[in-house]
């Protein structure tokens, strides 16, 4: 009987609250963003004007937009069917789905899903996805066009959407991407004349547009891209004469042109340059593939580094050739080299072997807890495949194994008192080791049943209770709370409780 009692009043106290305290149409509050407080309440016109409303999420810092973008994804494209969709629409932090990596904001900034059975149309929602920096969605079967939305995304470096079926013309919104580095849409059903607006995109490295069914001449726009270093458009239908400004391009290494319908001169910069390796034997030197009507050698493509298992100490790594870059040119041996970090942004990239013969190779002696990134590279007797100490290869991310994080520690709880709206409690504790979000629970002091409260990013250590805690707090009872730390290998132990009342 008296359980019942305390529940009605509870429920008369929030009725009284709704009606007396400026409630929203929603039941939610504004919250100032800090600890700043006002110690007044609202004058009747301010309760009269458009008040914003607090939405408690699961994760304080991600976007809600990023989120809607990725579910767009997933339903597009058979999400269920995918080879690997671990964490997928589930209410977990961006950065736990399979793919997905955010900054500690909470934001996308890479989206990662290579031969994973992608099939459908890309949805133009991914154009929603602002802060994106790399796109890679190779080797799956997506169709359709390429959303002009993706021209959206001003912060992409790489975009790659290479060995697909899609089809339709290269939308001239990719002209948008001012920081493009890397552009590999190779081996899909693309037609139309090369967008112009790519010329455009002075950071631009690499372009691929290889085995398509693109039409029209090569653009002269291109001409403008002073870093670019690799262009390769063989195995289309592209007519008229190669630009003769494609000389004044001092960085490209590789050019391949074969394959199509091109007349006139080549431009005699593109063959005299040293970096071909040009020999003095017309039978045995090194040239680019397609620049001559003949069979040739010609430095081999960037390999595909894969990683296909990672211990504590050691990560095995796995090279694959790419043969249709490589299957018209007469082969020499190819070896590899292996460039290592342990910043992936910012390097520096150091040779950790070169000369390896085979396919794998092992990276021994890592530390257990880091994250490795590399790069690749493949050489024959014609040179190398990327030169990375002025050019951006593919970077290959190795996660070391990792512990649960420690317990968290300092957890402090108390009551807020406010005007403006109903009390709440308010917790900190001090950050964990190795945490990559928090889950934060409520019970009774000296009970031995918790229930979850809250889940959200490791970049938060505080969080304030207004729902689930308001009624027992103006009953004058006491919460008891206590926090786990979280990452991708299990969550610590509960930390010492803090008590509200």
């Amino acid at each position: 009987m008296e359980g019942l009692i305390r529940l009605v009043a509870a429920l008369i106290l929030a009725l009284a609250l709704a009606a007396c305290e400026g409630l929203t149409s929603d039941g939610a509050y504004e919250v100032a963003p800090d600890d700043t407080i006002p110690t007044t309440r609202p004058t009747s016109d301010e309760r009269s004007a458009p008040q914003p409303t607090l939405t408690i999420v699961t994760s304080a810092s991600e976007s809600s937009v990023d989120r809607d973008a990725l579910v767009a994804l997933y339903n597009a494209t058979d999400g269920p069917n995918w080879h690997h969709s671990t964490d997928w629409l589930s209410d977990r932090p961006l950065q736990q789905w399979r793919g997905v990596y955010t900054d500690r904001s909470g934001r996308v900034t890479r989206l990662i899903l290579p031969r994973n059975q992608l099939r459908g149309e890309i949805p133009p929602e991914l154009g929603d996805l602002v802060m994106l920096e790399e796109l890679s969605l190779p080797e799956n079967e997506l169709r359709g066009d390429i959303p002009p939305e993706i021209g959206n995304l001003k912060q992409l470096t790489l975009l790659q959407l290479s060995a697909n079926d899609l089809s339709d013309e290269i939308p001239p919104e990719l002209g948008n991407l001012a920081n493009l580095i890397r552009l590999d849409l190779w081996n899909n059903r693309l037609t139309g004349r090369i967008p112009p607006q790519l010329g455009s995109l002075s950071n631009l490295v690499k372009i691929s547009l290889a085995e398509n069914q693109l039409t029209g001449g090569i653009p002269p726009e291109l001409s403008n891209l002073e870093d670019l270093g690799y262009l390769d458009l063989e195995h289309n239908q592209l007519t008229g004469e190669i630009p003769e400004d494609l000389g004044n391009l001092k960085r490209l290494r590789l050019l391949w042109l074969s394959g199509n319908q091109l007349t006139g001169e080549v431009p005699s910069e593109l063959t005299d340059r040293s970096y071909f390796d040009l020999g003095e034997d017309d039978a045995t030197r090194c040239i680019p593939q397609g620049l001559r009507n003949v069979r040739s050698d010609s430095p081999p493509s960037e390999p595909d580094l894969q990683a296909v298992d990672r211990t504590a100490n050691t990560a095995k790594l796995q090279f694959h050739d790419d043969p249709l870059f490589d299957q018209d040119r007469i082969q020499q041996p190819v070896t590899y080299e292996v460039h290592r970090s342990d910043t992936r942004e910012s390097g520096p990239y150091q040779i950790i072997q070169s000369g390896i013969p085979s396919s794998e190779y092992e990276d021994q002696d890592l530390a257990a807890s880091t994250t490795y990134y590399y790069i690749s590279k493949a050489c024959n007797g014609c040179g190398c495949s990327y030169d990375h100490s002025d050019a951006v290869g593919v970077i290959t991310e190795v996660e070391g194994p990792v512990d649960a994080p420690a317990t968290p520690v300092g957890l402090v709880g108390r009551k807020v008192n406010v005007d403006w709206a109903p009390d709440h409690a308010l917790l900190t504790w001090q950050s964990s080791s190795r945490a990559t979000y928090y889950q934060v629970y409520q019970g009774t002091p000296g009970g031995d049943e918790w229930q979850l409260d809250a889940e959200f990013s490791a970049t938060d250590t505080e969080y304030r209770d207004y729902a689930q805690n308001t009624v027992l707090i103006f009953l004058d009872d006491t919460t008891a709370y206590t926090v786990r730390a979280c990452n991708k290998a299990g969550c610590s132990p509960y930390s010492e409780t803090a008590t509200v009342n």
